[in-house]
């Protein structure tokens, strides 16, 4: 009779156990899918009320590029210009290197709003998912880089060397950052005095 009052509260025991596991398990997925969907939310809600252009994040249909984005951007506009003038200054061919120049700093425009884009929803990721869709991301960016890059040279809308030159734009845009961010942000300090 022991022996079947033990067995009972042993396996009883063991059921708790199971249903508490289970139970934790529920509460963890229901809260990361609440973590989830307020991530969204606040990637959705803007404040309409502010009528000043807050430059510390832009929108993009509904996606959100934030302050480094935007510096990235400024950069990549810096360089253009700065390479415009050298090419008009040294260019042979200035139409057909300009173009060439044109087409690949658009290229590294649209790569750095596809970066900033995918590294926002690589925040709603776990750490596994978000290094996967980082990766993923990467890869395609670097794949329709590639693809526009040889339809400029198939095509010769433009000059492919000026092209390359323009989509390194991102990676002087890049060394720029720190440079632009201390700017912006001297100029929102002042304009909020």
């Amino acid at each position: 009779m022991e022996d079947n009052l033990q067995n009972t509260k042993t396996q009883t025991t063991v059921e708790m156990k199971k249903t508490d596991k289970i139970q934790n398990m529920n509460k963890k997925q229901n809260t990361d899918k609440k973590l989830k969907k307020l991530k969204r939310n606040q990637i959705q809600n803007t404040d309409n009320d502010n009528t000043d252009i807050d430059v510390s994040e832009s929108r993009i249909g509904s996606f959100r590029i934030n302050r480094t984005g935007i510096e990235l951007i400024i950069g990549n506009v810096i360089y253009y210009i700065l390479g415009q003038i050298l090419i008009l200054i040294f260019a042979d061919r200035k139409l057909n290197v300009s173009v060439g120049f044109i087409l690949g700093v658009v290229i590294s425009v649209l790569m750095t709003v596809h970066m900033t884009i995918a590294i926002e929803q690589a925040m709603s990721f776990n750490e596994r998912g978000a290094d996967r869709h980082v990766k993923k991301t990467t890869a395609v960016r670097m794949i329709l880089c590639f693809i526009a890059l040889i339809a400029i040279g198939i095509t010769h809308v433009g000059d492919i060397v000026a092209a390359l030159f323009g989509v390194m734009a991102l990676k002087v845009s890049a060394y720029l950052q720190p440079l632009t961010h201390k700017v912006l942000a001297r100029k929102s300090t002042e304009k909020g005095r």
